[in-house]
């Protein structure tokens, strides 16, 4: 049995739909998981450098007058 062309282009119209909805889920994920990593790695450097000033305080504190 063949389809009318209405069917068709209903089917076409929906599998395009959903590659394009994919493709743009990805491109989202792939944003935010990139944002996540920048904060994750800027949480980081922001505990470095605290641990590394109360070192240095600590050094200059213990240092002999």
């Amino acid at each position: 049995m063949i389809a009318p062309p209405g069917d068709v282009v209903t089917v076409v119209v929906a599998i395009v739909a959903t590659a394009v909805t994919a493709r743009h889920a990805a491109q989202i994920q792939t944003m935010y998981a990139v944002r996540i990593q920048v904060l994750i790695a800027a949480i980081l450097v922001k505990l470095v450098v605290r641990d590394l000033v109360a070192l240095l305080i600590n050094v200059v504190m213990m240092a002999p007058a």
